[in-house]
């Protein structure tokens, strides 16, 4: 049987724009003599659109909220995609439902259920918690706490032509507890020579290479600046002491993070990532030294770069889960159909609006 494929994802159509697309593609087909036809894949379908003034700027693509603006993350006040971009105080126009393409802000598989993400893209909408690192261990022995605020400076052993000017990153907190962090680079002719940062750490929860790459044979010293206490060593052909890359999941969708460790623990636990701002973020969480003990972070994560591991009490196991406080069934807003493998892909959607 032949066959008719209509496919464009780009425009917006009428539905008469649309009848008119296919009438001429089966005047065609009667025109070569075939007389059955089979559509194979309309991949939007027809739809109906509202026409709004923006009150703010609209990317393409973007879910949109009844304010007329791009939908804040978890919004219940969703009523479509615009499909293409709005200016501010322009007119354009919102689709209200059907199949169309939304910005993913983390990968989506078809069949996911969606909410708002960061900037009015579409993240996952969890009904049960993700994990994001099944068992976390404390490497609280492996540092060696300052007495006091200080800076600190690294340095190596011998000189390692690979590793000059190389990054490393030192996490921890201040004197009143709030998580820092500072980068120092390896002395770019000879790696001997000490570097030294400007940052007062009272802690350090971390270190790890900024480019996430192993160091060279040579172990980094991480000390009080002008040439005071070790407070951990980093070893040579590793990337990282105390600050895992989370094993099971990156993404937290929007969700608060559950800490969990040994019952009466009260260590703390270190997390940097990217909130649902956007912005980079660390956040350092005291467990509650509870039966079970648990803290739940400030921070609501969009996607995690490291737990931070070095206050945390030596050998003790936890784990690391977004909320226990799912997301509502209001914050959902559509159905993905065709997968977007990546944040920033497209995921083609069936909108239900929520609002």
């Amino acid at each position: 049987m032949p066959s008719i494929t209509l496919r464009d994802l780009a425009s917006i159509h009428t539905p008469a724009e649309w009848s008119g697309s296919l009438a001429q593609a089966i005047a065609q087909a009667d025109a070569e003599g075939q007389t059955s036809y089979l559509v194979a894949s309309v991949i939007r379908l027809l739809s109906t659109g509202l026409a709004i003034t923006a009150g703010a700027a609209i990317a393409a693509k973007r879910l949109v909220a009844v304010n007329k603006q791009v939908a804040a993350v978890d919004s219940t006040t969703v009523i479509g995609v615009a499909p293409a971009a709005i200016a501010l105080g322009s007119k354009g126009l919102v689709e209200t439902g059907s199949l169309q393409l939304v910005t993913a802000d983390a990968p989506l598989a078809a069949g996911d259920s969606i909410k708002v993400g960061v900037g009015g893209r579409a993240t996952k909408h969890t009904t049960s918690q993700t994990t994001i690192q099944t068992t976390i261990t404390g490497e609280a022995s492996a540092f060696t706490q300052p007495g006091a605020a200080t800076a600190l400076e690294i340095v190596q052993a011998a000189n390692v032509p690979a590793d000059r000017g190389r990054g490393i990153v030192i996490e921890g907190s201040n004197a009143s507890g709030q998580a820092i962090s500072e980068t120092i680079s390896l002395n770019a002719t000879n790696t001997t020579t000490p570097s030294a940062g400007t940052t007062q750490f009272t802690k350090v929860s971390a270190v790890y290479t900024a480019d996430g790459a192993v160091l060279g044979a040579q172990n980094v010293t991480v000390r009080a600046a002008g040439g005071g206490a070790t407070v951990c060593v980093l070893a040579g052909s590793t990337s990282e002491l105390g600050a895992d890359i989370p094993a099971q999941s990156r993404e937290a969708y929007c969700n608060e993070l559950t800490i969990t460790g040994p019952n009466s623990n009260a260590s703390y636990v270190t997390i940097v990532g990217i909130d649902s701002t956007d912005t980079a973020a660390r956040e350092r969480a005291q467990l509650n030294g509870g039966s079970p003990s648990t803290v739940t972070t400030n921070t609501v994560w969009r996607y995690i770069d490291r737990i931070c591991l070095g206050e945390f009490t030596n050998a003790a196991t936890g784990s690391v889960k977004t909320n226990a406080t799912t997301d509502t069934a209001a914050m959902k807003c559509g159905v993905v159909v065709t997968a977007a493998a990546a944040r920033g892909d497209d995921a083609l959607v069936l909108i239900k609006p929520n609002a």
